[in-house]
């Protein structure tokens, strides 16, 4: 099979080097499942009962030059194949995060598994925390960093009391977890929400 594959980088907007995904998608995924791929990959369920209330529908804010209308119809080829297209998605949760997205390249592989792609290829960083505003990651980081082990517990995306460590990043059980955590996401705002906003803004 021959296609054109995009490969963005990710990254929570202001702590890049802590929590980042480099991700490949086909040209032809829609806009809201690469978004919500992007949510999953930071375990961003959006349906935590402890915040359900507070959780906003996802913003996908784009640069007027990106031809995009409709999230469920249009594709990321809508992104073009210049290096460097950016947007930006937006995701409450108690607190607002948001996720820089940019282009890095666009090029036609062939591959003989359909299900080779979506796909994570690089990361850093294990999910985000429920109740956790951004700002906090950094001292957090810190602390960790003076111990080898993490000995802090947090409710997770999961609502699973456990230890977190942003250290633990697994690539290889993101790949397969991705799938079910985008299923959780697309069902919670198909039954709870509107779905993803876009906001267009003029670029400078």
């Amino acid at each position: 099979m021959r296609e054109t594959i995009y490969k963005f980088t990710v990254a929570l907007k202001d702590y890049e080097d802590m929590f980042c995904r480099e991700i490949c998608v086909q040209s032809k995924l829609p806009v809201k499942d690469f978004c919500y791929l992007i949510l999953a990959s930071f375990e961003a369920l959006a349906n935590d009962r402890l915040f359900v209330d507070e959780a906003k529908q996802p913003t996908l804010c784009v640069f007027d030059d990106l031809s995009l209308n409709d999230v469920n119809k249009d594709t990321v080829e809508c992104f073009g194949e210049s290096k460097g297209q950016k947007c930006s998605l937006i995701f409450e949760r108690g607190y607002k995060y948001i996720f820089d997205v940019r282009l890095e390249e666009a090029k036609k592989v062939f591959y003989d598994n359909e299900e080779e792609y979506p796909k994570i290829t690089d990361g850093k960083g294990k999910s985000i925390l429920p109740g956790i505003a951004p700002e906090c990651y950094e001292r957090l980081v810190e602390i960790l960093d003076e111990h080898e082990k993490s000995k802090m517990m947090f409710f997770t995306t999961l609502e699973m009391f456990e230890s977190w460590d942003y250290r633990d990043y697994d690539i290889d059980a993101d790949n397969k977890k991705w799938w079910t955590n985008m299923n959780y996401i697309n069902s919670y705002y198909n039954d709870y929400h509107d779905e993803i906003k876009i906001e267009h803004l003029t670029q400078i």
